[in-house]
């Protein structure tokens, strides 16, 4: 057990370095899926905000479900407390292996489900006001439910690393269809103004 202990510290402590000095960034979750209501000065944008570390090409579902033990940030914590606790208290206590191992994957488990709740929910709290109308205006983004005039569908576009699904409008009386790619260029109470990127280039 003593050489799990030690293999568990030095990779658990390893990246739980990395990730401190900023270069962890595949400590993420899978996906992070959030729900919610952007306020951009008088607008009050209601968005479905999906969070996806694998890029834009990932398929995204819909969730309100998330599950900790799915986090590569959580099993980082857990290896790094359950490797340090083993080796301390192997060590330094008179506790049998079988005690050992139950303190140890004890702290392992409430470290790791601390973190991540606590680090997804700074991430929900930071989300909920980072995005503004002027970090859209100008962005491309792409058609995922067609839009006709006067009736908005759907466009994905990537915002400050985030994706967001945003009800959007064209700007002019032609139909956008499924798979193009638009310009927002501007705002119409909850929904976006687009124009098609062809259009912008000629």
């Amino acid at each position: 057990m003593l050489g799990l202990y030690i293999v568990g510290l030095i990779v658990g402590g390893a990246l739980v370095l990395l990730s401190v000095l900023g270069a962890g960034h595949g400590h993420s979750d899978f996906a992070t899926d959030h729900d919610i209501s952007h306020d951009f000065g008088d607008h009050d944008l209601s968005v479905d905000h999906d969070v996806d570390h694998e890029g834009v090409g990932t398929a995204m579902h819909a969730s309100d479900t998330w599950i900790p033990f799915l986090s590569l940030r959580f099993w980082t914590y857990f290896s790094a407390v359950f490797g340090a606790c083993g080796l301390l208290l192997t060590k330094f206590s008179n506790l049998g292996q079988a005690e050992t191992a139950i303190y140890s994957g004890a702290g392992g488990i409430l470290t790791g489900l601390i973190v991540a709740y606590s680090v997804r929910l700074l991430k929900k709290s930071e989300a909920g006001g980072s995005t503004t109308e002027k970090d859209l205006l100008g962005k491309t983004a792409l058609v995922t439910v067609a839009l006709r005039a006067g009736l908005p569908g759907k466009i994905r576009c990537t915002v400050k690393g985030d994706i967001l699904d945003l009800l959007a409008l064209p700007e002019g009386a032609s139909d956008i269809p499924i798979g193009a790619e638009v310009v927002v260029v501007g705002m119409e109470g909850n929904n976006a103004k687009v124009m098609p990127l062809t259009e912008i280039m000629e």
